[in-house]
């Protein structure tokens, strides 16, 4: 299986984030959802085959679901290439890899927020996990034993230093699934 870790499209490139690919296309933007894995704010070198496929169909998902609660800037999932004709650049046919990776959206104003959601899905990998990796868990032993702690963590978005990199001193913001 390939990994896709970066694109280069004839459109201007908007923004190129930790995961994913920003494209230009008029007045709206292509969204390409690559396999590069981002831990602790950095790029790691190597990615998951078909990670971006997933992640796009769960955004996908979770953008169909809420647009009852609020609009949102998703204009069309891209599953078939066809769909791209629309925006092509003359001469130049778009590559099949953005099939089932993409979505075309409303440009819209960004607002830098970022959660994490960790915990709960951790708990359930049980206490011998956790004594083999501690270094996976970001909170004391002790709070794994009681999933119900998980129901009042909240803190504020992690900081970002100079350098990127969050702040280690940074809290949490907890979910129970």
């Amino acid at each position: 299986m390939s990994v896709l870790l970066e694109t280069s499209l004839p459109n201007p490139l908007f923004h190129r984030g930790k995961v994913r690919d920003n494209y230009e296309l008029s007045d709206k933007l292509l969204i390409v959802a690559t396999d590069r894995i981002s831990a602790f704010d950095v790029v790691l070198p190597c990615g998951i085959p078909d990670k971006g496929a997933v992640l796009n169909q769960l955004s996908a998902f979770w953008f169909a679901e809420t647009a009852h609660l609020m609009p949102n800037h998703l204009i069309e999932v891209i599953r078939d290439i066809g769909q791209l004709d629309a925006y092509r650049h003359e001469g130049y046919s778009y590559p099949p890899f953005l099939a089932g990776r993409s979505m075309v959206v409303r440009k819209a104003k960004r607002i830098p927020v970022e959660c994490v959601v960790r915990g709960y899905l951790s708990v359930q990998l049980g206490e011998s996990t956790l004594k083999m990796a501690p270094s996976m868990v970001f909170l004391p032993l002790r709070v794994f034993k009681n999933p119900s702690n998980y129901h009042s963590q909240y803190s504020p978005p992690p900081l970002r230093q100079k350098a990127g990199m969050t702040n280690p001193s940074r809290r949490m913001i907890y979910f129970s699934l």
